[in-house]
């Protein structure tokens, strides 16, 4: 196993609270109703009303939705904690921002000079699921209420648009980030980081500046 691998497998392992817990049963709890319910709406059709079968849809239909959301959400929480490697990219909490509506969250690292941005669908260029830069690659950047515009000096993904919790924090903590980077030297001169960056580059998840 790789050095890359071996930190993201370490990182990976997180204390489970008792909201995790209670989310879980609920999460299969709605999976078995949504069965149940499933074999009541085939079983009462022809016996039932219109109006009673609608309910039932409707009430399924809202179980599903909520499974899917929950799905969806525990993908993004192990995503996130997957893209965090020691002597690389470790931020606070304080400098994340995970947007479950949108599928996506942001971070910086402020040791290492490192933004990274993970999402569950593509945007624009990017197609990955996960995404890391320097703030050497940050040319400009804009907020339009909780979404940040990025320009990066970068031909393949010159622009990067993402949504935020906090859309003033997040420009805040870039220009902040971009104001430090001068201090970032001392935090990359270990070997975790550079063997760590060259990984990413490989895997396609680092972005470099390219002019």
């Amino acid at each position: 196993m790789s050095e890359l691998a071996m930190n993201l497998t370490k990182n990976k392992a997180k204390p489970k609270s008792v909201g995790y817990a209670i989310n879980r049963l609920a999460t299969a709890a709605s999976i078995i109703f949504a069965v149940v319910m499933f074999f009541v709406i085939c079983s009462n059709l022809g016996r039932q009303s219109a109006g009673t079968i609608g309910v039932l849809l409707v009430i399924e239909a809202a179980l599903i939705l909520y499974v899917r959301a929950q799905f969806r959400s525990s993908k993004l929480i192990k995503l996130v904690d997957s893209m965090k490697v020691d002597g690389y990219y470790m931020p606070t909490k304080e400098d994340e921002q995970v947007v479950r509506a949108h599928k996506c969250y942001f971070g910086i690292d402020y040791s290492t000079g490192i933004i990274a941005v993970g999402t569950l669908y593509e945007i624009g260029a990017n197609k990955q699921e996960r995404l890391y830069f320097d703030t050497d690659m940050v040319e400009s950047f804009e907020r339009f209420g909780n979404q940040l515009e990025l320009n990066l000096r970068n031909r393949a993904i010159p622009t990067l648009r993402l949504n935020v919790l906090d859309g003033d924090r997040a420009y805040r903590g870039i220009e902040m980030a971009c104001k430090m980077r001068d201090t970032y030297g001392a935090n990359r001169v270990n070997g975790i980081y550079e063997t760590t960056k060259s990984q990413m580059v490989g895997a396609g998840w680092m972005l470099e500046r390219d002019y």
